[in-house]
């Protein structure tokens, strides 16, 4: 992938992803400043939520969907980060297969711009 072109373009649409990423990553969590993980929260309760089992419970299924969207998505996140160190600090790996050291098929990285196999190696 040597195109400096295709380079910037595809470097736009993972800071664009990666953005987005970061948005909705803030909706549903925090950023541990120790290690740089994300993890689920949830905004206050009532007062009387605690008593009510049936609000704790309600609460504690929230917490985990959200925890479970947020593994999904700080994954994702990774992946663009990932990609975009690639594309600024070995720009000659970016599109190359991490298995065959081939190149990845450019419908492949239109579709996925942060793969890392080509569909050979899906």
């Amino acid at each position: 992938m040597k195109d400096e072109n295709k380079l910037q373009y595809y470097k736009e649409k993972l800071e664009k992803e990666l953005d987005q990423l970061t948005e909705e990553l803030g909706r549903l969590g925090i950023k541990n400043p120790q290690d740089g993980d994300w993890g689920a929260v949830l905004g206050k309760m009532d007062e009387g939520d605690n008593a009510d089992p049936n609000m704790k419970a309600d609460r504690d299924e929230e917490f985990l969907e959200r925890a479970n969207v947020l593994g999904e998505i700080e994954t994702r996140y990774k992946e663009l980060q990932d990609a975009l160190y690639k594309i600024n600090h070995a720009p000659e790996r970016y599109g190359m297969c991490e298995e065959s050291n081939q190149p990845i098929e450019e419908d492949r990285l239109e579709a996925n711009p942060a793969a890392r196999t080509c569909k050979a190696h899906m």
